[in-house]
């Protein structure tokens, strides 16, 4: 009957009968809004997701346990509405049921934050525009006072301390609405079964926002025991297709640095969302000098229903089952103990502990530096992560500082420059408007060098590109059979006549492959034609354009346009005199390479004075055959090929399925390995992810070493840029799961992986790898003996980058990264090698090298 009295007279007796606000008027707020309970904790539910309209029978289990506390973790009613008289409503109801009123009529303090229902639009975060309004209706709800911090900030993140010294508990409500960024999701297609969200890797994506993220370091560093952290979404599962924290990893990545950078102890994330129960562990390797973390997800308490068949829930962290039905979350602390006992527990409807873990308060403490293996870097000397692809690493003389580096981040140009040259050659930068992949652009795009500064010399076919002696058409339209030209098309104009120059007439350098807004090229000056050669060895000004012409609408626009001064030109032989490094002891040598689908058994000679050359300890191949081969085929060809004395270690995939021409071969033997045959969920490609991964044991340490073909082709959001997102989440499930089992020292994942698209590839198939739970670092090497250059794949002039190394950071130092070449090696430097020059070239793909050194 109370229900029918005026709303102000009901907000006063709900507020007068909870005890979070007679226990709180003892306490007076801080600054910060926390308030603290001289209440010692021994028993805490939480819960989420209970729909107002239905039945709440477990609330009878929930007051039987008598809870000091009892915590919401969102979707604490099914608000979904823009009009926040609706909103309200459905509070009442909630507070008009029987159980939660005897709930509140108890001893337990209530707390909450909420979820995307009672935030009011389902997945949503900061683009719900009745946000601040939904907050004052939760605030009022929970009866927080009206002079609160808490009402003049964006958000209901909170936090309150119970106990004394000794028997602290720290209760962190975040959220994850207010200020969360929009997800990205992936693109539908009939006929696959993709998840709505992917992870975003943009850099400005939060889920926090800077305020809450500056008030959570500092709720960190306060004095508590246990500290339980409230999420309504997931923190540690990182695989299922819906909402969690890995949708952003970057705020993931953060979290759990924060939590290590604060020396935060005692920390157990509780979520909800999922309408479902399970317990999560991240068991960190024991040199990352952090303790277990684990996290307790209880959902729903009446929106959690069995469902038939077998769990469709990835998650490679869960300890023991996944629990379907309604139930309710429970910490129980027994502080009598010496080390005080902690209970996580999940009950159901008849009050049985149907997922129940013990552990003592002393197993999350931060490792001291005499806990961790002396060997490995202390915690503080860890690195807080990688950028996503890093520059290249330096192993070049000084006086070549100042190279542009071509591989499309234009970091090393000064300010606003978009043209430069040297003798040699002439580099040019340009954006266009979005994100494209430059080959597979909407438009063709044109670059047109006037070397001459003169309109009336070079190209008069075009109003854009008058003047221009050279002109490169980027991305050429299709020929008359409908197929891509592969290369550039390049074009000299002098004295009135327009000649294309075939492809081993001209050297140019493209980056990125992969989609970007910002491209770089080196046109070299000496191959730029023969006939140009007075104009090109004149010193003054040059201009240049970039335009882009639209099949469709026939329209041309101007993408950039820009000057420079052309020096003198330096007319020399292109070949270059450089030493194919040598491995140092204290290192481990490996070699990626794509051998161009059965080269090696048809032509073995070149394929064995490259590896003669490299000497690599362990190879990561790639397209080794089509067909069917065995472990033991790719083992004899090594010892018949390479050296006959090592008693060879293979791991390769298709065997006994089909030809996946993925392996790893190792001149040490090899301890595990992956299953040969991983498949892929969706799409319309049915061969399997082709990676082949193996443990080897060195002299150095134990290596988890994968090799990775990714799907060919496409471009950004086209379906063979999807399927390489299904593969590398493929690859990163079995990789995470072999860390765990063999806990190697170093981790390195590398091959061909085919990026003519998104860079997301990347942080999918790395993400968590590192023995800090960092990505892997992405490495960039440079192209033996033309260090401006980056490019692994090409036969042709144009060349760029599909094959990369990630190597995991926190547990080895890179000492030697190259490229290799032939064809631009002098006869010295070729002899010196016991190379030929065309070796390199009897694949598609050139040998990517990297020496990893374990940090001892």
């Amino acid at each position: 009957m109370w229900l029918k009295f005026d709303r102000v007279f009901f907000l006063c007796a709900v507020l007068l009968a909870t005890p979070l606000f007679s226990l709180s008027l003892v306490a007076e707020e801080a600054r910060d809004g926390t308030r603290t309970h001289e209440q010692i904790l021994t028993m805490i539910a939480f819960g989420s997701c209970a729909k107002q309209s239905n039945p709440q029978p477990i609330w009878d289990q929930v007051i039987k346990r008598e809870p000091g506390l009892f915590i919401w973790a969102g979707d604490n009613i099914y608000g979904d509405t823009e009009d926040m008289t609706v909103m309200r409503r459905k509070y009442d109801e909630l507070s008009a049921i029987d159980g939660y009123k005897r709930l509140v009529e108890s001893k337990a303090v209530i707390l909450g934050t909420w979820d995307d229902h009672d935030y009011g639009l389902n997945d949503a975060g900061r683009e719900y525009t009745m946000r601040a309004a939904s907050q004052e209706v939760f605030l009022d709800f929970f009866g927080v006072a009206r002079d609160s911090v808490r009402r003049e900030r964006g958000g209901v993140y909170h936090a309150e301390i119970f106990g004394e010294p000794g028997r602290r508990v720290q209760i962190v409500l975040l959220d994850t609405r207010y200020h969360r960024s929009p997800l990205q999701r992936f693109e539908s297609r009939e006929g696959e079964r993709r998840g709505p969200y992917r992870p975003s890797m943009d850099r400005d994506a939060t889920i926090l926002g800077e305020a809450q993220w500056s008030w959570l370091e500092s709720q960190l560093r306060k004095p508590a025991d246990l500290r339980l952290i409230v999420s309504s979404i997931q923190v540690i599962p990182s695989e299922h297709r819906f909402e969690k924290w890995m949708n952003i990893p970057r705020e993931r990545a953060r979290l759990l640095r924060l939590i290590q950078d604060t020396g935060a102890e005692g920390v157990i994330l509780l979520s909800g969302d999922r309408h479902h129960a399970e317990l999560s562990r991240l068991e960190p390797s024991r040199r990352s000098g952090l303790y277990p973390l684990y996290e307790l997800t209880s959902s729903g308490l009446n929106q959690s229903q069995p469902r038939p068949g077998p769990n469709l829930e990835p998650n490679p962290y869960r300890v023991g089952r996944v629990f379907r039905g309604s139930h309710f979350g429970e910490v129980a602390i027994d502080w009598s103990q010496p080390d005080p006992g902690i209970t996580l527990s999940i009950i159901d409807l008849q009050g049985r502990a149907v997922i129940e873990e013990h552990l003592q308060l002393s197993e999350l403490k931060m490792p001291t530096y005499d806990e961790v293996d002396s060997r490995f870097v202390p915690v503080e000397k860890l690195p807080a992560g990688a950028p996503l692809l890093t520059r290249a690493v330096e192993h070049y003389d000084d006086d070549q500082a100042g190279l542009v580096l071509i591989d499309g981040n234009i970091d090393d140009w000064d300010g606003g420059q978009l043209g430069k040259a040297d003798e040699r050659y002439i580099y040019l930068r340009f954006k266009t408007d979005d994100q494209r992949t430059l080959r597979r652009h909407p438009e063709r795009v044109t670059l047109g060098i006037d070397l001459d500064n003169d309109a009336e010399t070079g190209s008069q076919a075009s109003v854009w590109l008058r003047g221009c002696e050279v002109t490169i058409e980027v991305s050429p339209a299709p020929s008359g059979e409908g197929r891509r030209r592969y290369g550039p098309a390049v074009k000299i104009h002098h004295n009135g006549q327009h000649e294309e120059v075939g492809e081993e007439g001209y050297s140019i350098n493209m980056a990125p492959t992969y989609a970007s807004n910002w491209f770089e090229a080196r046109i070299s000056r000496t191959s730029i034609h023969p006939e140009l050669a007075e104009v090109l060895s004149q010193q003054g000004k040059a201009t240049f354009r970039v335009i882009g012409h639209c099949s469709e609408t026939n329209k041309v626009r101007e993408i950039a346009a820009g000057s420079f001064t052309m020096p003198g030109y330096e007319k020399r032989t292109t070949l270059k005199s450089a030493e194919v490094p040598i491995k140092a002891d204290d290192a481990v040598r490996l070699v990626a390479l794509n051998v161009l689908w059965a080269t090696p058994q048809e032509n073995p000679a070149p394929f064995t004075r490259l590896f003669d050359a490299i000497d690599a300890d362990i190879y990561l191949l790639q397209e080794w055959d089509r067909a069917r081969y065995s472990e033991d085929e790719i083992k004899k060809w090594f010892k018949d090929h390479v050296d006959a004395s090592i008693d060879w270690s293979a791991m390769v995939t298709g065997s006994g399925s089909n030809g996946a021409g993925t392996a790893v071969v190792s001149r040490y033997p090899m301890t595990a390995k992956l299953p040969g045959f991983t498949p892929v969920e969706g799409g319309r490609w049915d061969f399997p992810a082709r990676t082949a991964a193996a443990v080897v044991q060195t002299p150095k340490g134990s290596f988890l070493v994968s090799s990775v073909h990714f799907k060919a082709g496409g471009s950004l959001g086209t379906s063979e840029d999807l399927r390489r997102f299904q593969e590398a989440e493929a690859v990163n499930y079995l990789l995470r799961g072999m860390s765990a089992a063999a806990k190697p020292d170093v981790v390195v994942l590398g091959g061909d992986f085919n990026m003519n698209g998104s860079t997301q590839i990347v942080r999918l198939s790395t993400q968590g790898l590192d023995l800090d739970t960092s990505p892997l670092s992405m490495l960039s090497p440079r192209v033996l003996g033309d260090p401006a250059l980056l490019y692994t794949h090409g036969r042709g002039p144009s060349k760029n980058r599909l094959d990369y190394f990630t190597y995991s950071d926190a547990t080895a130092n890179v000492t030697e990264a190259f490229v290799l070449d032939s064809t631009i090696l002098d006869d010295r430097s070729l002899k010196q090698a016991g190379l030929e020059s065309a070796d390199s070239h009897a694949s598609d793909h050139l040998p990517v090298v990297i020496d990893l050194v374990p940090i001892q």
